[in-house]
């Protein structure tokens, strides 16, 4: 296996919100719509929820975009507020960047990826984890898991008929984590049989035929938070990012 590129990407997505004056701010641009006959009465109410109520999660369905605006209550005695939108099940990014620029604010930083291009040989990709576990035990010299099960691990997450992956948690430190999974231009295609794990060794073999916007095959480490949704780093934005400096030193 023949790394020809690695590269650290910050995944961002939703927005944070320091205190109820952001809050509110937040609310009449998401509510701000002709189809609303009374945009402050639907502003004044959800605030009244949120500082009314003891929950953690609030979430409201807009009927006009068909979007679900998600405000989670994140935070000890200082409370932030993380909201997020979704189309059904699934985050809506453009309409999060859409939003944070219509009041000044970025998303917020929610993982890293750490992602290792590979070289094909003769139209076959190789992932060998041996190799691989041996660059990560440099970044993590304490990880404690081996080849064998690594590459099983990653194999029976990947489901080749959806072409969707649970990225395969390996190693975690405090409420920091991280993760293996196969890159987005694998997890794309219909590969149904064709790809295998050596019964000898922990290798990972199969066809790939790149398409014009394609590069190398992938695979991809990721750093996040340990959570039961989608939050961000924030105070643990520092160690992720070394973490992940470290990972793609590691790896290269």
């Amino acid at each position: 296996m023949k790394i020809v590129r690695v590269e650290e990407v910050e995944q961002r997505g939703g927005i944070l919100l320091v205190d109820l004056g952001e809050l509110r701010k937040v609310l009449w641009s998401f509510f701000e719509r002709k189809e609303l006959p009374s945009t402050r009465t639907e502003v004044d109410r959800n605030i009244r929820l949120i500082t009314g109520q003891s929950f953690r999660v609030l979430e409201h369905f807009d009927k006009v975009t068909n979007t679900r605006l998600r405000i989670e209550i994140i935070g000890g005695e200082k409370k932030l507020y993380f909201l997020r939108i979704k189309n059904y099940d699934h985050f809506n990014i453009e309409a999060e960047k859409e939003l944070a620029q219509k009041i000044s604010k970025p998303l917020s930083i929610i993982s890293f990826l750490v992602r290792v291009e590979t070289e094909l040989e003769d139209g076959v990709f190789i992932f060998d984890f041996r190799e691989i576990l041996n660059r990560l035990k440099i970044a993590l010299p304490d990880l404690d898991i081996t080849a064998d099960r690594l590459s099983t691990e990653v194999m029976i997450s990947y489901d080749p008929y959806s072409g969707r992956a649970k990225p395969f948690r390996f190693y975690q430190s405090g409420d920091i984590q991280v993760s293996l999974t196969f890159g987005q231009e694998i997890m794309r295609r219909e590969c149904k049989d064709t790809w295998r794990l050596d019964s000898e060794r922990p290798v990972i073999r199969g066809i790939f035929i790149p398409t014009t916007d394609e590069t190398s095959p992938s695979f991809q480490i990721i750093i996040e938070k340990v959570s039961d949704g989608v939050l961000p780093l924030v105070s643990k934005e520092d160690m992720a990012r070394e973490l992940a400096n470290k990972i793609v030193m590691a790896m290269q």
